[in-house]
């Protein structure tokens, strides 16, 4: 079991899903398929449960799209989870999150800081607000540690005196 972010073309043949999205290899039926040499095809179930799938038309290639079965190095993963789904300023409380319960995940389209996260526990899913970046959850689960980009900005003042 794995997860990885693939850049969606068509979901259902329909390019108003396109975007990039956090995938779980466990809802991936058994049929992805290259397309047109450097895009791949496959059906989806964000429902464990489920007997029917989504057909998404990514921009990877098989050999990159089969990344998503690579092993997690983390089976579990603290999350801090917003009170208000519809509330990015809502309190949040830290969740701990089984890799394999993660069924879906997308930026936030009004904040790529945050995420939306489709969680199954039994049978039921829940879409949750998350209080950090997509890739950043993709990285811990899959890796281990988080990327981390620091920006310093430096400011010289420079005065004259004049006598």
């Amino acid at each position: 079991m794995g997860l990885k972010i693939l850049t969606v073309e068509y979901k259902n043949n329909d390019a108003g899903y396109a975007g990039s999205v956090l995938f779980n290899s466990n809802r991936i039926f058994n049929d992805a398929k290259l397309i047109d040499t450097d895009d791949t095809h496959f059906t989806y179930a964000k429902d464990i449960n489920a007997a029917v799938g989504d057909k998404y038309w990514v921009s990877e290639t098989l050999g990159t799209a089969d990344g998503v079965y690579d092993s997690v190095n983390n089976n579990f993963y603290t999350l801090p989870v917003h009170a208000n789904l519809n509330d990015t300023s809502s309190s949040t409380t830290n969740r701990p999150i089984d890799a394999e319960d993660i069924a879906y995940g997308i930026a936030l389209p009004s904040d790529s800081t945050k995420s939306l996260l489709w969680i199954q526990a039994g049978s039921k899913v829940e879409k949750f607000l998350i209080d950090q970046p997509l890739g950043t959850i993709e990285d811990y689960i899959m890796t281990g540690t988080t990327t981390t980009t620091t920006t310093t900005t430096t400011t010289t003042t420079t005065t004259t005196t004049s006598a």
